[in-house]
Formats: structure tokens, C-alpha cells, sequence
């Protein structure tokens, strides 16, 4: 069983599941100053809602053992959505989103500072959203590992 963030447009929940097997699928890239792990969103969460998917505390298994290997860094976590709309409930869901992972860091006593904040309406694309299977890449998780918090 393992503890997974629910968050509402209330309040934050957790709640247990039993684990499942997954493979992960995300990419880390190693800066001079800094770590980065991206997750896409679909990996995590259930789709369009902040509830994370039986299997997401393995996913991010490795972000929890670099964590407790460095835990003089800053953890820096952004949920993007792919959504160029106005939309209110977008933008929230996304907030809720990178609290939900921060949320999970925490019940794995990772003892690094923890920042979190969502990134919604389509800002900082990495790629066009012209054809959906492409857009698909700027529906992430960003959590970066920074210095100081720079």
C-alpha cells in the first residue's frame, strides 16, 4: 500500500492504494547547477483530474532517491497543462496537480525544501499543440532540484 495526494478544490487528501507494477517513463536531464525530472502528465494522473493514478509513487521512485541522496537542494515542482483556454478550472487543477506530487514527496519524508505551483493555460510550450499528439508533451511535471532555490 502506499499513500497517494488527492487534491480537490477544497482541500488535500491522502489516501491509501494498493501498489501496481509500473515501468517508469520519464526523462532526467543533468545540468552544470541543477536536476530535472519530467514526467508526462498522463503517467501520473487520472486524465483530467489531480488524482494520482495506482502506480505514481513508483513512478516517482527515483525522484524520492535522488531527493534523500541530496537533501541540501531545493525541490522545485510544475505541473503544465497543455490548454490554451481561459480556463479557470484548468489553471486550479494544475495548482492542484503539483501539490498533489508535493504532497506525495512528503509523505516519503523527503526532507528537502519543497516548492510547488501550477503552470496552466498553455504557457511555456515545449511544443505545438496544433496536432494533440504533439501538444501532448506540454502536459507535464517538471521537478527540478535547484541550489539554493535558484
Amino acid at each position: 500500500m502506499s499513500l497517494i495526494g488527492l487534491c480537490g478544490l477544497t482541500a488535500c487528501q491522502l489516501i491509501h492504494q494498493p501498489e501496481v507494477k509500473v515501468t517508469p517513463t520519464y526523462e532526467q536531464h543533468a545540468y552544470f547547477n541543477r536536476m530535472l525530472f519530467v514526467y508526462p502528465k498522463q503517467q501520473l494522473f487520472h486524465t483530467v483530474s489531480a488524482q494520482m493514478k495506482p502506480g505514481a509513487g513508483q513512478q516517482l521512485a527515483p525522484v524520492v532517491a535522488y531527493a534523500r541522496s541530496r537533501p541540501d537542494l531545493v525541490i522545485q515542482i510544475r505541473a503544465f497543462d497543455n490548454d490554451a483556454a481561459q480556463s479557470t478550472v484548468s489553471s486550479e487543477r494544475v495548482d492542484f496537480e503539483a501539490e498533489a506530487v508535493a504532497a506525495y514527496l512528503w509523505t516519503q519524508r523527503v526532507s528537502n525544501t519543497l516548492r510547488y505551483s501550477g503552470v496552466g493555460r498553455g504557457q511555456h510550450p515545449v511544443s505545438t499543440n496544433r496536432v494533440a499528439s504533439i501538444g501532448a508533451a506540454n502536459s507535464r511535471i517538471e521537478i527540478e532540484f535547484l541550489y539554493d532555490g535558484k
